[in-house]
């Protein structure tokens, strides 16, 4: 919009030529000022609320990505755990098949064997559990 800002014969406060006064030219421009004003909050407002939403997804983004990088360690270390506990149940059998001798002490390695092999079974499974659902300790903190 434009307006006549062009001096005028009258005098302060009244009538020019056109009939619109200097203080309702003001008065316009003013409201119009104002408006524009809002219209620039508006803007920010709205950007402001694009960023806090946008740093909102970083976040959850960068949550699932440490959640997922957790769990897979986890599955990972509990995989090894199982792995070697299986490993030392086999040697624990094998001394006590090749002993040659029946007794206390090849009867506790054969115990000592099997719940080895029941320990690395379990801990095998958790292990599974963690892949499949990315860690039951990391799910709760959602």
């Amino acid at each position: 919009m434009t307006y006549d800002l062009a001096p005028t014969t009258s005098t302060y406060g009244q009538e020019s030529s056109n009939g619109h006064g200097v203080r309702d030219q003001a008065r316009q421009v003013g409201a119009e000022a104002a408006h524009a004003g809002g219209a620039v909050a508006q803007t920010a407002r709205e950007q402001g609320r694009e960023v806090v939403d946008e740093a909102a997804r970083q976040a959850r983004n960068l949550y699932g990505e440490a959640r997922d990088q957790l769990a897979g360690q986890a599955g990972e270390q509990q995989r090894r755990a199982a792995g070697g506990l299986r490993s030392l149940a086999d040697e624990m059998r094998v001394m006590a098949q090749n002993s040659g001798r029946s007794g206390p002490v090849t009867e506790l390695a054969h115990q000592a064997a099997e719940r080895a092999d029941g320990v690395a079974a379990r801990v095998g499974s958790v292990a599974r559990v963690w892949s499949v659902r990315k860690g039951p300790l990391c799910n709760r903190m959602r």
